[in-house]
């Protein structure tokens, strides 16, 4: 009885950091390559992974910051339409597998 209950304990210790590990937040920085907004595919060129694809959806929130200070865009999916270009410096946030937060740290000229 006492290896069952060891068993079972374990099994769901085991679930739960597995859960922990596969939803937790990711930072990632980079440069864009491309963004295709009709279907939300965002390419960047990063340090730690090379290149990197994410999907990003219309829900975003996406921040400007200057000087140190973050300003939200409030019509987020046209600005990004509009300067998520080849060059753009940007840090994207990641839940859970899913875009939640993009700073747009610098647009080319």
């Amino acid at each position: 009885m006492k290896k069952a209950i060891v068993f079972i304990v374990c099994i769901v210790a085991a679930g739960v950091l597995i859960s922990t590990i596969c939803n937790a937040d990711e930072m990632v920085s980079g440069v864009t390559k491309s963004f295709d907004a009709k279907v939300g595919r965002l390419v960047m060129q990063t340090a730690s992974r090379g290149e990197a694809t994410f999907s990003v959806p219309q829900s975003v929130k996406v921040l400007l910051r200057v000087r140190g200070k973050d300003t939200e865009i409030a019509d987020a999916w046209n600005f990004l339409e509009n300067n998520l270009r080849k060059g753009t410096k940007v840090q994207v946030l990641q839940s859970g597998g899913t875009v939640v937060k993009i700073w747009i740290l610098e647009v080319p000229r």
